[in-house]
């Protein structure tokens, strides 16, 4: 069992971080999220480095099965399927 957290800008998952006692934590970017959180900030007229820099926001850790990779590699999966619309419709 390893524990984790999600880093969000506003809505949008950035990186995780798997946590497993004994290792050092294992933090893994969200391909592309960069790209959608300067398109919102820029929509949104967010241009101020403490307007921008407010939105983040780390998850409680969360407990989950398997290795740091595994739970690394699974939760980047997840997140970018439910944010390309297709979490539930393909479980």
């Amino acid at each position: 069992m390893v524990k984790y957290q999600v880093l969000y800008w506003k809505h949008v998952p950035s990186q995780v971080k798997v946590f497993e006692e004994g290792k050092r934590p294992l933090s893994r970017p969200i391909p592309e999220s960069l790209v959608e959180i300067d398109r919102i900030a820029m929509e949104e007229g967010i241009t101020g480095t403490d307007a921008y820099l407010s939105h983040w926001q780390w998850t409680p850790k969360l407990e989950r099965e398997g290795s740091q990779q595994e739970v690394a590699e699974a939760l980047i999966r997840e997140l970018q399927e439910a944010a390309h619309g297709k979490g539930e419709s393909q479980k």
